[in-house]
């Protein structure tokens, strides 16, 4: 079950990343030196990354996992403990 859901998963990765979007343009050439002193911008510069529905429905994916992984690790702890 969960292998037919990571399965399903993976395959809509592939089909939004196969569909892509329009190119970037390519970034300005940098010198070495510029390279080296590059700094992040503030956080207040930049803007919010905007998700895709197939980056969404991984996301998704991966928090079902991690939750059913947290249930399942804290009924194996109560049944350990005897309850």
């Amino acid at each position: 079950m969960v292998f037919a859901g990571a399965a399903a998963g993976v395959a809509l990765q592939l089909l939004a990343a196969r569909r892509g979007g329009p190119a970037a343009a390519p970034p300005p050439p940098m010198s070495r030196a510029q390279k080296l002193s590059w700094r992040m911008p503030q956080l207040a510069l930049l803007t919010p990354v905007r998700w895709s529905p197939g980056t969404k429905l991984g996301m998704l994916a991966l928090r079902g996992y991690l939750v059913i992984g947290a249930v399942l690790l804290l009924v194996q702890a109560i049944q350990l403990g005897g309850g």
